[in-house]
């Protein structure tokens, strides 16, 4: 795991370094730069050292002819058979390191490679057939978009790339300015759909994609991975067996995930809710590792001791045998927990913050590296949402539009469950992803802008897969929206925050394209999410953990907004960012709120997107 950065075309040396310091968070344990002859190409890299602590490991790395160079984030994890198929093919190799096998796969098999790796990476290969011939550069990103690349043309024409959007505003090349159609995404959803950014001259390359640089042009984005492309044989072979069949080759998959997740040359710990995703992450890897676990969990104050799980985890965790560490979030903590939150996380996000202080927490008990169980909700339907879209399978959707837009109006005013439940009647089938992961209703979305940013706003279409039932098409949504856009790019930059490397154990591909391929009914049975999963981890969890409902790590935003994060919620909304980015009538009205306190808890994400577009001075114009 570590920081990139480039430049394609006028590479600088300056710039370079100026990038690499300001991700210098994502790699504390080396920094090195190479630059081409002909400062076509430039390549920086900051390393945190996982896989072969040698120096051999350190990048840029170059490879033995000298016409190829590699930037890469990230981790391999079936390299070792890689290199032995390489080696097979009369290679050589010079380090025990994962980069070194990307570049000779890539300089054996060119972009079809890139199916052959397993794991989660972002890199950046610089490549020419001969000594003297131009430079040409491939980037690449892995298949759910675990590791960040992001994408800019400078001013001066050339091309920056990095693991952070700081990392590529540290070049003084790029433009700092909002993307309104961005900070709708914000409000509306809690994050910025890929591949836009909150940054309008800023794009990320789409999970499962690559591109090319060549001859000063930068080509488009081209899918190699995607999901409904990748099962469709998978899935016919999973509807001819039975849930006991299915549920065995889930849990044997499962146990070779784990195997994998756990390639590292340094120890590998926990982060533990007490739910049954991170408790299942713990139980799998107890039966693979002879060395003590260290398990991280974080608590709240005793105000809010309702949706506190520590107790849940400490049953998991003595079940398990490990060695647990507890933090507890004061409410005096909580206005330092938001600025170092603001500062932290990379795009303004609803989400996040509860990652970055179980993330600090484990990297000051000397962790380098931690996995997690985030994702197993998005891919086998955990939330309650799922169950409710699986219940209304067959309900079609009422089609008459004045309909549904008079219902809207009633939610838009006051949001509660039956609203909610109304709703999601009247929508459209296809439609009921976009309105289920609604944060702040549209309406009310579009309200908290001004007036002209409306024209900025882009179209809001969803991908729905051809052939999907509403459970499946709902969770291929769930997978390349909220998890990809909210949970795995958040949880990246904020642990690397912490030089801290995030393996989420569920989001293996194989793992993946078999969860996806399996029929709604293995998934979601009798109104409960994971079905499949609670019966194949039956012998490894205790009945507790394995019964529990979904409650998910939650904080207490509504009464931390209303309390200790209250003055500083007023002083930004009476602040420049937001008399520029808020609409005037809906700023006094949340003025109004906070003066009364009922503010929402999405709150927090209005606060979380006024601070960060002040702590970077981004332009609004």
């Amino acid at each position: 795991m570590c920081g990139i950065a480039g430049i394609l075309g006028k590479a600088d040396q300056e710039v370079i370094d100026s990038m690499l310091e300001a991700c210098k968070h994502r790699g504390p344990d080396a920094s090195g730069s190479w630059m081409a002859a002909d400062r076509s190409v430039g390549f920086g890299h900051r390393r945190l050292a996982i896989i072969d602590l040698s120096p051999r490991g350190r990048q840029p790395m170059c490879s033995a002819d000298g016409n190829a160079w590699i930037t890469f984030n990230g981790e391999i994890y079936n390299y070792r058979e890689l290199r032995a198929e390489l080696e097979s093919c009369g290679r050589t190799f010079t380090s025990h390191s994962d980069t070194e096998v990307i570049l000779q796969a890539f300089q054996q098999w060119g972009e079809s490679c890139l199916p052959r790796l397993r794991g989660m990476f972002a890199f950046g290969i610089a490549h020419r057939a001969t000594d003297g011939a131009p430079w040409e550069v491939f980037l690449a990103r892995d298949r759910l978009g675990i590791k960040p690349l992001y994408l800019a043309r400078g001013a001066n024409g050339a091309v920056y790339f990095g693991s952070e959007l700081s990392t590529l505003l540290a070049s003084g090349r790029i433009r700092a300015r909002l993307d309104w159609s961005a900070a709708f995404d914000v409000l509306a959803y809690g994050s910025v759909r890929q591949p836009a950014t909150i940054l309008q001259d800023v794009t990320a390359l789409p999970g499962g994609h690559f591109c090319r640089w060549k001859n000063g042009e930068l080509s488009a984005p081209r899918c190699w991975w995607r999901l409904d492309e990748a099962t469709g044989s998978l899935r016919a072979e999973l509807s001819g067996l039975t849930f006991a069949q299915q549920s065995e080759r889930l849990l044997a998959l499962l146990h070779e995930v784990t195997r994998y997740h756990l390639i590292a040359d340094v120890p590998v710990g926990v982060f533990l809710s007490g739910g049954i995703d991170s408790s299942a992450v713990g139980a799998l890897m107890s039966r693979q590792v002879t060395y003590p676990i260290h398990t991280f969990s974080v608590g709240l104050d005793r105000a809010h001791h309702a949706i506190d799980e520590l107790e849940s985890a400490r049953v998991v965790a003595r079940s398990l045998g490990t060695q647990h560490y507890e933090r507890v979030i004061l409410d005096s903590e909580v206005l330092q927990i938001f600025e170092d939150f603001v500062a932290k996380v990379d795009q303004p996000s609803e989400d996040g913050a509860n990652t970055m202080v179980v993330g600090a927490f484990a990297a000051a008990h000397g962790l380098k590296v931690v996995l997690s169980g985030v994702g197993m909700d998005e891919l086998l339907g955990g939330y309650e949402t799922h169950a409710l879209v699986q219940q209304l399978k067959d309900a079609p959707g009422v089609t008459w539009k004045a309909g549904r837009e008079m219902m809207r109006r009633i939610h838009e005013v006051r949001p509660n469950r039956v609203s909610r439940a109304y709703m999601t009647l009247l929508t459209p089938t296809r439609e009921r992803c976009q309105f289920l992961r609604e944060h702040i209703p549209h309406g009310a979305a579009c309200a908290a802008l001004p007036r002209g940013a409306a024209a900025h706003l882009g179209s809001d279409d969803w991908f729905w897969p051809e052939g999907a039932d509403p459970l499946n098409g709902f969770l291929f949504q769930e997978i390349y929206g909220y998890l990809s856009n909210t949970l795995l790019r958040d949880a990246d930059a904020l642990t690397m925050a912490s030089s801290l490397e995030l393996r989420p154990l569920f989001i293996d591909h194989a793992l993946v394209e078999f969860c996806y391929a399996l029929p709604s009914d293995a998934k979601v049975s009798g109104g409960r999410g994971k079905a499949i999963f609670r019966h194949a981890l039956r012998d490894l969890l205790p009945a507790s953990t394995l019964e529990r409902r979904k409650q998910g790590f939650g904080l207490p935003k509504g009464p931390w907004m209303n309390g200790p994060l209250a003055a500083r919620y007023g002083a930004l909304l009476k602040g420049r960012a937001a008399r520029e980015a808020l609409g005037a009538g809906w700023r006094n009205d949340e003025l109004r709120r906070l003066a009364a306190g009922r503010v929402p808890w999405t709150s927090w994400t209005v606060a979380t997107l006024l601070a960060w577009i002040e702590s970077r001075g981004i332009d609004l114009t």
